[in-house]
């Protein structure tokens, strides 16, 4: 007869898990012992919720398929507040925060109807960061690149933006329109 006292009927991890390595346990202890700082965050990352999505060509919301506003849910949510913070002038709307968009527009980096103005990429590219990581999940903007044609009134920019949290990937942004484009 086999030794049932130790046998509960059950297997004590789920199925497809492997057991804990002792070395890690350890090390997570180690990391307890020396405070729960260390090891825990104690607030969880910022939600990003559903925002509904805009056409920013059109001005537009965009509909579902019922007729009301298509929404938008994770990373496509953060991608709306970008774009709607690159349109923003800081402090322009007393409904927004006063932190809340940009120092320099587009409108700013174009001459009143003349070419793209090359001379004020570094101080847009500085208002597009500090603009960006008002956000409490950005916490960097990379690898910002601003094109224009010099006899062209349409500016595109591409950036790649770093990300707090283990939830979402980086958002990276390829030539997005921030000139009028017609």
């Amino acid at each position: 007869m086999a030794d049932q006292t130790n046998d509960e009927g059950f297997d004590p991890l789920p199925a497809g898990t492997e057991a804990p390595d002792p070395d890690a346990e350890l090390t997570l202890q180690d990391a307890v012992a020396e405070g729960p700082e260390v090891v825990f965050n104690s607030e969880p990352p910022y939600p990003l919720g559903r925002s509904p999505k805009f056409d920013f060509t059109s001005g537009t919301l965009v509909p579902d398929v019922a007729g009301g506003p298509l929404m938008t849910y994770g990373v496509e949510t953060l991608a709306t507040w970008i774009e709607k913070c690159l349109r923003t002038k800081r402090g322009a709307y007393v409904a927004c925060d006063e932190d809340f968009g940009v120092d320099l527009t587009w409108a700013d980096v174009l001459s009143e109807g003349g070419p793209f103005n090359t001379a004020l990429m570094s101080e847009y590219t500085a208002s597009l960061k500090r603009g960006l990581t008002f956000h409490p999940r950005i916490s960097d903007v990379l690898d910002i690149q601003v094109d224009g044609i010099d006899t062209d009134d349409l500016v595109t920019v591409s950036f790649r933006v770093e990300l707090d949290g283990d939830d979402l990937r980086d958002v990276e942004f390829d030539k997005l329109p921030i000139g009028d484009t017609a």
